[in-house]
């Protein structure tokens, strides 16, 4: 990728284009979603406000905080790393790189706990050691108020 920013100001169709053609030059998979994400983290909008706000102008501050994001990307940072949050059982985490981001296969692992749990009578301990962001335990406890 080349190490030349992408020209200030710009709007967010254009920081969209730019970063999907850095991101797919890289290899990095998915990158126009990639681009959307880092894109809306920067911006505080979801991917429906940047398509209603694509015509919008990115001061510098944004800018140049998107292309840092982009350039991290580039080297396969973690989208969730760079976004801050990363959704796990419908619930929104926040992440950082001091814990393990939470993967959808850990998904199958709450499922397979609240089978166990739901055949369960009587009061009962559940213990998760090293929780990391505590996506297991919060997820179980949502879960478990349903029952």
């Amino acid at each position: 990728m080349s190490d030349t920013l992408y020209p200030m100001p710009c709007t967010v169709q254009q920081a969209l284009v730019w970063a999907g053609s850095c991101l797919q030059a890289e290899g990095i998979p998915d990158p126009r979603l990639s681009a959307e994400l880092l894109l809306g983290s920067v911006l505080g909008l979801d991917r429906l406000g940047l398509i209603i706000h694509s015509d919008q102008s990115l001061d510098e501050k944004e800018g140049l905080f998107f292309q840092e994001k982009v350039l991290r990307r580039v080297r396969h940072e973690p989208i969730a790393y760079l976004t801050g949050h990363k959704e796990f059982w419908s619930l929104n985490f926040e992440v950082n790189p001091d814990v393990l981001i939470p993967r959808p296969e850990t998904e199958m692992l709450v499922d397979e706990a609240l089978g166990i749990v739901s055949t369960q009578t009587g009061p009962m301990t559940l213990v998760e050691l090293g929780t990391g962001s505590g996506a297991i335990s919060i997820a179980l406890t949502k879960s478990l108020k349903h029952l």
